[in-house]
């Protein structure tokens, strides 16, 4: 699979055709363009899960979050 535009994930996420969504960081429903309505699309999704350090704008529509460590949280002494 090649690289896609926003636009264009927002038009699979539309058309039913995700049926399992992994976001691993970042915050797509707050940087995204309103117009694309990416809360929503993620939302309908019935297996959305979210990796992130924080709970924001995208984590309250994704059905799962799983806490990313801090880099603080994994560094080590050696």
């Amino acid at each position: 699979l090649g690289a896609i535009s926003l636009k264009e994930f927002a038009d699979k996420l539309a058309s039913g055709s995700v049926q399992d969504l992994w976001i691993l960081g970042g915050n797509p429903v707050y940087g995204a363009p309103a117009e694309l309505d990416l809360a929503k699309k993620i939302a309908a999704i019935e297996n959305s899960v979210y990796l992130a350090e924080y709970v924001d704008e995208t984590a309250e529509h994704c059905r799962t979050v799983v806490p990313a460590a801090h880099p603080l949280e994994s560094w080590g002494d050696v």
